[in-house]
């Protein structure tokens, strides 16, 4: 996978942090999850456009981008389990990945739930991710 903007690093990061990928495979998904998908499993939008940060009448360079990680499980223990992974593996998550600069990663909050239509756990985990400008 090539590394060419946020999401795509997010979902990279989804898809191979080892502690993570032990709970959920490569079940993670843009937007939405597809009917029938094993789980746990989850998804990851984001949630607002880049935005350039700028000091002193000039660009640094790097932008901020949030988003939120929906976590699905048939169990309150394995949702907790995979919140609890997502939030190890961005937080103060800082490097390159193909050409693809990120500066630092920061939890903003989480919540979690039940839902009584599908009968499922579902957490959520936000991230404000600063990264080069491409």
């Amino acid at each position: 996978m090539s590394v060419i903007d946020a999401p795509t690093a997010v979902n990279y990061r989804l898809q191979n942090f080892s502690e993570l990928a032990a709970f959920t495979g490569t079940r993670w998904f843009p937007d939405m999850i597809p009917q029938n998908t094993v789980k746990p499993c989850g998804y990851y939008e984001q949630t607002d456009s880049a935005d350039e940060t700028d000091a002193m009448g000039t660009s640094d360079g790097v932008e901020s981008t949030n988003f939120e990680l929906t976590i699905v499980g048939d169990t309150k223990a394995s949702c907790q389990a995979v919140m609890a992974k997502v939030k190890k593996a961005f937080r103060r998550w800082s490097g390159t990945q193909d050409g693809f600069v990120i500066q630092d990663c920061f939890l903003e909050g989480t919540d979690t739930g039940y839902s009584n239509d599908s009968l499922e756990y579902i957490g959520a985990v936000r991230i404000k991710l600063m990264h080069q400008t491409t």
